[in-house]
């Protein structure tokens, strides 16, 4: 897959850019599955590094969990004793133009729950659009009114698995697309005086070694939730695992990066930072208050 790296000083993630307009797609055929994946063209990647740092820096995954540090926390370390900011991030952003103007409604303070909800649901829509274009397909033959025909099918399970409470508002969009999905649910709530997650709720479906699996949270903050949703997953046997946000902090970007390097993670936008409180900056508010109206 050919890439344009550029470099810039100011910006310190890995944008990778899908490309638009007529699918070019490069089709391959995963050997002893017959499954075809469909791989996406990216038209560009962008990867950019801290102020402070001249060349990149690789970070192993962790293998054991230091509850004070694991997250990135108040003190910015990661395991280990690692420097939030020395870790580069790795990002995809989704810059249709439909999911940018929708987003942009979601932002906007006087966005009344209802109209929230359904911008919600299409923007959700739109991205999963987008992000399953390399899920694999079975093909075969299918009976027109006129003659038979090639097709294809779902070749895998497509699991959905929402970060209680606010991932479940991003349901509804995803499964008018692909109704046939299975759905998990994981609560996960984050410790207001900590910033760690807490998790009080896990219910996920099963095989899922052999499922195609998207983790589901408006909101990539701390990293912390997110970071723990991905270990349950993997816990219960996910391989194949990809995560979704609306908006996305830098903070939590490299967080997930550093402790799941190979989970995707698809974003509609990369804010500037998070307040001191833990929130996104400019971000959309709480997510959850606004799809509920609590």
């Amino acid at each position: 897959m050919a890439v344009s790296p550029i470099m810039e000083s100011r910006r310190d993630l890995v944008t990778r850019k899908l490309c638009h307009g007529p699918p070019r797609h490069t089709p391959s055929r995963v050997p002893a599955t017959g499954l075809l994946v469909f791989t996406p063209v990216v038209v560009s990647q962008v990867r950019i590094f801290p102020q402070q740092m001249h060349e990149a820096k690789t970070i192993k995954m962790s293998t054991t969990r230091n509850a004070g540090l694991s997250y990135g926390g108040q003190n910015g370390l990661l395991a280990g004793g690692i420097r939030l900011s020395e870790v580069a991030m790795d990002l995809i952003v989704l810059d249709h133009p439909l999911i940018q103007s929708k987003l942009t409604g979601l932002r906007d303070r006087n966005t009344p729950k209802h109209d929230f909800r359904r911008l919600l649901k299409e923007l959700t829509a739109l991205m999963v659009y987008e992000i399953t274009r390399d899920f694999p397909v079975t093909p075969g033959s299918v009976d027109t009114p006129l003659e038979t025909t090639s097709g294809v099918r779902p070749g895998v399970p497509l699991v959905l698995v929402p970060i209680l409470r606010a991932g479940v508002g991003m349901l509804d969009g995803v499964l008018e697309l692909v109704p046939w999905a299975l759905v998990g649910h994981l609560g996960i709530y984050r410790d207001h005086a900590t910033l760690q997650p807490i998790t009080y709720y896990a219910k996920l479906p099963g095989h899922l070694d052999e499922s195609w699996i998207i983790v589901v949270d408006p909101m990539l903050a701390t990293g912390g939730s997110a970071v723990e949703a991905v270990r349950l997953v993997k816990q219960a046997g996910g391989k194949s695992i990809k995560f979704l946000c609306l908006v996305a902090a830098p903070e939590g970007v490299r967080v997930l990066n550093h402790h799941h390097p190979d989970v995707p993670i698809y974003t509609a936008a990369r804010d500037r930072q998070l307040n001191e409180s833990g929130y996104i900056l400019p971000g959309l508010g709480d997510a959850g208050d606004r799809i509920f109206g609590t």
